[in-house]
């Protein structure tokens, strides 16, 4: 009933459940971050410097994560 795509699929949906959450996320002390309120140039300047594809937005007064912006080109 299914190709050998779907199937493929199928079973990496399934695999994903015997290993550990660490493997899929990373310490929010890993990621570059703006404070929430932050001016568009220090968002831009903080997604220049960094290799990774979202940029944390904390709380003002707290380390709190409210949300995350994603860069692209």
């Amino acid at each position: 009933l299914l190709s050998s795509l779907q199937r493929d699929i199928v079973q990496n949906i399934f695999a994903y459940g015997g290993n550990a959450v660490g493997q899929y996320c990373m310490p929010l002390r890993g990621l570059r971050s703006v404070r929430s309120g932050a001016s568009l140039e220090e968002l831009r300047s903080t997604a220049l410097r960094s290799t990774q594809s979202l940029i944390a937005v904390l709380h003002p007064r707290s380390d709190h994560l409210v949300g995350y912006y994603r860069v692209s080109d």
